[in-house]
């Protein structure tokens, strides 16, 4: 088994079930993935509260900070900037220009990098998509767009970049600011540590020492552990997801089942996924199962999938994969410790 294997391959379920269609992979917050689209309830919170302040005279940065608030919530534990390491200059404008597409069809319909955000965008959400995509290009670069852009915007005299910097200057402010800073590890998570995503409160993982955290954002909180010292290795993650409508407890079955095996078709292989409803859980809710590896050094992958409620299409998941010499009742009790540490916050 490479090193890493085993961890990467329970990341890169992170986004899995995103769209309530066809999976998206993540391999930890050091890919330079393609986001979903927010949902309609994520995006007309946001919407509310940027538009707010933007009543309120408040300048655009204090309106991102706001709207962060309104995506994430307010953070048991603040998410640190987490710089992914070795981006080129190419990577880091592909982030920028890729994060603004996403939000905006608008502008990917017509991109041109000469434009500002505002006149590419054009439609009545653009203040709210411009919000959202300066939120994404900061955790997915790891640093405070907000705060630069706004620097940028009133070195122009102007009130904020939404419509004062173009697409090529984002770029650079963001080359500028990612070049700044320096490679290093991921950081040390604190065993008390909890984050807040969109719906759920994210607990640490116990009960083993030496996780770090890899990707911690408004749609999900992602930890690894190398195994240095006793070769457990292990990831962990819990975020935000869309689903589709609730009909009934086999469908929903089925359709984790599916999801799963075509996600994680290249490390496990033709095994066998086993998912099975959780009895008398508050809402629909499903446990997954799968094996891999060798008896001897087996990798070992589970996972948890949650309405907020059948009437939504919103929930959560929470996925964990360890390998190491351990047995399976000691493994399948650790990915249980980390599923009982996510809790479900109150949603509207």
């Amino acid at each position: 088994m490479t090193v890493g294997s085993g961890s990467e391959a329970a990341l890169s379920l992170g986004r899995m079930m995103r769209t309530g269609h066809e999976p998206t992979l993540l391999l930890g917050h050091y890919e330079c993935d393609d986001e979903a689209r927010l949902t309609n309830r994520t995006r007309d919170s946001i919407g509310t509260i940027v538009f707010s302040a933007l009543s309120l005279g408040k300048n655009f940065a204090i309106a991102v900070a706001l709207a962060s608030v309104a995506e994430a919530g307010m953070a048991a534990t603040q998410c640190p900037w987490i710089r992914p390491p070795g981006l080129s200059e190419a990577q880091i404008n592909q982030v920028v220009e890729g994060r603004i597409q996403e939000v905006s069809i608008a502008a990917a319909r017509h991109f041109d990098r000469m434009k500002t955000f505002k006149d590419l965008d054009g439609t009545d959400n653009a203040i709210i998509n411009w919000a959202v995509a300066v939120i994404r290009i900061s955790h997915t670069l790891g640093f405070d767009g907000a705060a630069a852009f706004y620097e940028a915007a009133k070195a122009k005299g102007a009130s904020n970049a939404f419509d004062s910097v173009s697409i090529e200057e984002l770029d650079a402010i963001s080359r500028k600011a990612y070049l700044a800073g320096k490679d290093a590890l991921p950081p040390v998570v604190e065993s008390v540590a909890q984050y807040e995503v969109t719906n759920i409160i994210v607990s640490a993982p116990p009960p083993r020492a030496g996780w770090r955290l890899v990707r911690c954002d408004p749609e999900g909180v992602a930890f690894r552990r190398t195994g240095a010292s006793d070769g457990i290795e292990a990831a962990a993650m819990a975020g935000f997801i869309s689903l589709p409508r609730y009909t009934d407890e086999r469908s929903f079955v089925d359709y984790t089942k599916d999801t799963v095996a075509r996600s994680l078709a290249a490390s496990i292989g033709s095994r066998l996924v086993e998912v099975q409803p959780i009895k008398g859980a508050p809402s629909p809710c499903v446990q997954m199962r799968v094996g891999s590896g060798s008896e001897s050094s087996p990798r070992l992958f589970y996972g948890r999938f949650c309405y907020d409620d059948a009437d939504r299409e919103t929930g959560y998941n929470a996925l964990f994969s360890i390998s190491g010499k351990m047995g399976a009742e000691q493994a399948e009790a650790e990915a249980d410790s980390f599923f009982d540490g996510v809790t479900r916050r109150h949603v509207r």
